[in-house]
């Protein structure tokens, strides 16, 4: 830029120049991110935390056909009534006084207390066990069916409407106070070549992804809405909703069963198996806030790309996107002392 003369830029104006700079920075990352499916392919939108308690649902289910497993085996012979009446009968037992006629009703009575235990106790388990690992094994696959959709619907509706995301996030960036532009751009003073390098090369993308999250999250859920309720995502979703809602009730009723009570309903792991209420999930929001996160890690490797290698002659203050990022600063080396007046001076061109 060759900017000379001995009349410095005021603090003020400085900051001006590099805040002009980082702005043209962050739309050509911008910009830069969004022009290719390539590019946007690279976006990952993980699962959201309310799939943790589907999960743990599944286990549970699994453990509870353990359980069942358990109550089938505890069923097969009753609750020993036969036997402990035949000890009774015994010499020396409760019954030994009785004659073969009462012994012989106790006995039948026994027999009818166990018959009942081991049907109640098989029937448990034989409706259960099966029911349970088909429920979970439902569960587990809606969960893996998710993991594309999510990916795609954030790219969609970014790829979908590319022109209105970037008209957005233009609004955005030219209305936004960078604090600090200078050490956000240079890194710490005295801002030369050492502090460029070890400035995080992210560092523009990352703060204005921050200050402006919300204000991006709320401008881009009307562009998302559209893509988003065609896209088979909600479909999916509302499927594992209705299968989670449909498994833990039949796991709730299980729990409180008659049956599951008499043989583990007392325990602390019993009570552990039910789940909560159902599940509270706003999914357009989600997908919007997961995809400027997204947009935002785009941005910060575009930025890395830009400051290694600035392109000369490019964007619309090309020459003073060159003074602010090059390793140099076009020979100034530092801002020991504020650059000269001519650069502010020519900040526009």
């Amino acid at each position: 830029m060759g900017c000379t003369g001995s009349r410095l830029c005021t603090p003020a104006q400085q900051d001006e120049i590099f805040d002009s700079a980082a702005k043209e920075m962050l739309l050509r990352c911008i910009s830069n991110s969004v022009a290719s499916t390539d590019s946007l392919d690279r976006m990952q939108i993980p699962l959201p935390p309310e799939v943790d308690r589907v999960r743990q649902l599944s286990a549970n289910l699994r453990t509870a056909s353990s359980m069942a497993k358990v109550h089938l085996t505890k069923g097969k012979g009753g609750v020993g009534a036969t036997e402990r009446t035949r000890a009774a009968s015994g010499e020396g037992g409760m019954l030994a006084g009785f004659g073969g006629d009462e012994k012989w009703l106790f006995g039948k009575a026994a027999e009818f207390v166990d018959k009942a235990a081991e049907a109640l106790g098989a029937g448990i388990g034989l409706a259960a066990e099966q029911a349970f690992v088909e429920a979970a094994d439902g569960l587990e696959q809606c969960v893996k069916d998710l993991e594309g959709p999510f990916n795609f619907a954030g790219r969609g509706f970014v790829w979908n409407s590319r022109e209105a995301v970037v008209k957005v996030y233009t609004g955005t960036i030219e209305k936004t106070k960078l604090q600090r532009p200078v050490h956000l751009v240079r890194g710490e003073a005295p801002h030369g070549p050492a502090q460029y390098k070890a400035c995080p090369t992210n560092a523009l993308s990352v703060e204005f992804g921050r200050v402006a999250f919300a204000e991006l999250t709320q401008a881009l859920t009307p562009l998302a809405l559209d893509t988003l309720a065609r896209n088979k995502i909600q479909e999916d979703w509302n499927s594992l909703v209705w299968k989670y809602e449909q498994a833990s009730g039949k796991l709730r009723d299980y729990v409180l069963s008659e049956g599951f009570q008499q043989v583990d309903g007392g325990s602390d792991f019993a009570k552990s198996l039910q789940q909560g209420g159902p599940i509270e999930f706003d999914l357009n929001r989600y997908v919007v806030e997961q995809t400027v996160q997204q947009l935002t890690a785009l941005m910060g490797e575009e930025e890395t790309k830009l400051r290694a290698a600035p392109p000369l002659g490019e964007g619309t203050k090309p020459a003073t996107f060159h003074l602010c990022f090059s390793s140099d600063l076009d020979g100034h080396l530092t801002l020991g002392k504020r650059l000269p007046f001519e650069c502010y001076a020519s900040r526009n061109k």
